[in-house]
């Protein structure tokens, strides 16, 4: 539209001719100024807007300040919590993958773009409450006003949760590499397929593995164990986290039953006494099982105070660090030499495609000590990459689905370990309609096409040494299909 604008009364009329561009939709704006330009839908015309607060860091650094350079980039978003330190290095490892691919040189001529959007909770910088409200405003932004077809994130179960239900409607597909909480996977309801992919992904498997490897090793005598353990008693934690663990472990403890069942508040320090409590006064009792992602140096330390605990076993099924087990020490380590644990194995840090994102991370970032996911996150930008490209070399767009149904290309067929060299290969193998097979720098992403999870190795562990520092000395793994040997 051209306007004639009144410049002077006094000199006469002169004419300034401004470009207005009319819209419906943000989309229409992004189409022609690039990224930042929405759409004024009650006036009907394109305008710029700045990014929140919360999503003003990018890769490239330019990406939202120069929206006409990068009109035609594929960009994605993060959702990670950046005020934590492993929420920041996870953040990190998500730019380090799009780096890699633009250096490769993109995908068709067209580069990668990421939008890094923070989830931290900060009254001095942001508005909202909690970091699920954090979430769920930053990817409706990243959604709705940038066009993104793809997340990668976030932190927690609540808040991927929250972001899953207020996105369920768009097209765009959401991928964590932290949450095993193993409510995640009823999240989504519904059949899969290759022409209808699931939209919610993680690159870490389901701690509901442990559940079936709790009930191996409680039932096969193994490595330290010489007499399996029938009359059990359970304490669980009342998160979705202690109750599906604690279902899994119940299926498979069948036809056995636990003698009793506990459960504790984790916000209640007397719920979790009073649970404990219960336990020492069931008769007969060969083991204490403990299902809960936090507490478990308190529950041993209230164990420890019940005289009719003190000879018995116990089992520990959850995240358990070396914090836990030496931070604090008081009468809990007595019990250490009758005290068991699982956990969902760790990164290889021998493997080859580990080490590699190791000594890229450091050379572009800085060194870390423990891989708390980073890999993980590394990967589910890589997938994500990879999918966009499937999505657009073979349905002619990037879209939330294209790259859903692209995850599914990546289970099987030539092999591709998630290096930068290997970016344009596996471009051009996709390119003919053919699977690879993705291998990540966390493990194999082998997923199940029929679950669309991962499947888990689980370790069992035991405390060594005679005062502190006591070290988790992994024992065994057990996988897929969780059954003793013969």
């Amino acid at each position: 539209m051209r306007l004639c604008i009144l410049a002077s009364l006094l000199t006469g009329c002169s004419l300034q001719v401004t470009e207005r561009t009319l819209c419906a939709e943000d989309a229409d704006c992004r189409a022609a100024f690039g990224l930042g330009s929405v759409c004024d839908t009650a006036e009907g015309f394109c305008e710029s807007a700045d990014p929140p607060p919360r999503c003003d860091v990018s890769y490239p650094d330019d990406l939202l300040s120069n929206p006409t350079r990068y009109r035609n980039a594929i960009v994605v978003g993060s959702l990670f919590n950046r005020s934590d330190a492993d929420g920041a290095n996870r953040e990190l490892a998500v730019e380090l993958a799009v780096q890699m691919v633009n250096d490769q040189g993109g995908l068709e001529g067209l580069l990668f773009g990421l939008v890094r959007c923070t989830t931290e909770v900060d009254f001095s910088l942001f508005t909202e409450d909690s970091e699920e409200a954090a979430a769920v405003s930053a990817a409706t932004y990243l959604v709705d006003r940038l066009g993104a077809p793809a997340l990668i994130g976030a932190d927690s179960f609540a808040a991927t949760r929250e972001v899953y239900r207020a996105l369920e409607d768009r097209d765009v597909v959401v991928i964590t590499p932290s949450v095993i909480n193993p409510g995640f996977a009823s999240l989504e309801m519904g059949d899969v397929s290759d022409s209808q992919p699931g939209t919610l992904w993680r690159t870490v498997p389901s701690a509901a593995w442990q559940g079936p490897a709790i009930n191996l090793d409680l039932t096969c005598p193994g490595d330290g164990r010489t007499t399996g353990s029938f009359d059990v008693a359970v304490i669980q934690a009342s998160t979705t986290y202690g109750e599906d663990v604690y279902e899994a472990f119940a299926s498979a403890f069948d036809p056995h039953t636990a003698t009793l069942f506990e459960v504790f508040n984790p916000d209640s320090a007397q719920s979790l006494r009073d649970a404990v409590a219960a336990a020492a006064a069931v008769d007969p009792l060969d083991e204490v099982v403990f299902l809960s992602d936090t507490k478990a140096a308190e529950f041993l330390e209230y164990a420890a105070d019940e005289p009719g605990l003190t000879d018995k076993r116990f089992f520990v099924g959850g995240d358990v660090t070396s914090a836990d087990i030496n931070s604090g020490i008081q009468d809990r380590a007595t019990l250490y030499p009758n005290v068991r644990g699982s956990r969902l194995a760790p990164t290889d840090s021998n493997d080859s495609t580990n080490a590699y994102f190791a000594s890229r991370f450091a050379a572009t970032y800085a060194d870390y000590e423990t891989d708390v996911y980073y890999s993980n996150a590394y990967d589910a930008s890589w997938m994500t990459l990879a999918g966009a490209a499937w999505s657009l070399l073979r349905e002619g767009a990037v879209t939330g689905r294209g790259i859903a149904r692209g995850f599914r290309k990546l289970v099987e067929g030539t092999r591709f370990r998630v290096r930068a060299e290997n970016w344009n290969p596996m471009v051009e193998e996709l390119r003919t309609g053919a699977s690879i097979d993705l291998a990540g720098a966390s493990g194999p992403l082998d997923f199940d096409l029929v679950s669309e999870e991962l499947p888990g190795v689980v370790e069992i562990w035991d405390i060594t040494g005679a005062a502190v520092p006591y070290t988790l000395n992994d024992l065994e793994t057990h996988t897929i299909p969780f059954v003793c040997p013969p």
